[in-house]
């Protein structure tokens, strides 16, 4: 398995904006195959994981609220979900300086890494496959 720093060094190849586009267009995949098999829950940490991505590459913070909604889980499981990234260190919680009734959600830069590095990995072979066949 590749090291953080070789996952970052990866990601790097890439600027921030074809990153982006590229979570994006994960995210944007998602959901298409949510409404293709008519299942509203589909991969929810995935769908979690990308959207904390995406939200690091934009420099936007995100609500546990958000974070629910965008999984497409009832929120006591997408809390569930989020409890359990939490507990494995891939994320972290931080109180709104603001708004103590409001807590954000940020991904582990670790783990974002290593996501950024998954993403290409899928977009390379998908690659492959559609130009060698």
């Amino acid at each position: 398995m590749n090291s953080p720093k070789s996952a970052e060094a990866s990601a790097a190849a890439l600027n921030g904006s074809q990153l982006n586009a590229l979570v994006r267009l994960e995210i944007e995949m998602l959901r298409m195959r949510r409404r293709a098999v008519g299942d509203e829950q589909g991969d929810p940490v995935w769908a979690i994981v990308l959207e904390l991505c995406a939200a690091r590459m934009e420099e936007r913070q995100v609500s546990v609220t958000s974070l629910c909604l965008a999984s497409g889980l009832p929120v006591t499981t997408a809390l569930r979900r989020i409890d359990e990234l939490e507990h494995d260190g891939r994320i972290t919680r931080n109180p709104d300086k603001n708004d103590r009734r409001r807590v954000f959600v940020a991904i582990d830069g670790e783990f974002h890494g290593r996501i950024l590095e998954q993403l290409m990995a899928m977009e390379r072979i998908r690659g492959e496959f559609l130009f060698t066949k």
